[in-house]
């Protein structure tokens, strides 16, 4: 994507929207990680 930007202007706008979608997507994974880091996984409930 960078080296479209450098050779067309235009590519710039698309670069830098990608850029932040990629940032977004990162974001979401680090708190998504970040909230299931204190559960143990396996939590099956028995109703008697």
């Amino acid at each position: 994507m960078l080296a479209l930007a450098a050779s067309d202007p235009s590519f710039g706008v698309l670069a830098l929207l990608v850029g932040l979608a990629a940032l977004v997507v990162v974001v979401c994974f680090v708190v998504l990680l970040f909230r299931t880091a204190g559960t143990s996984g396996k939590t099956i409930r028995h109703s008697p």
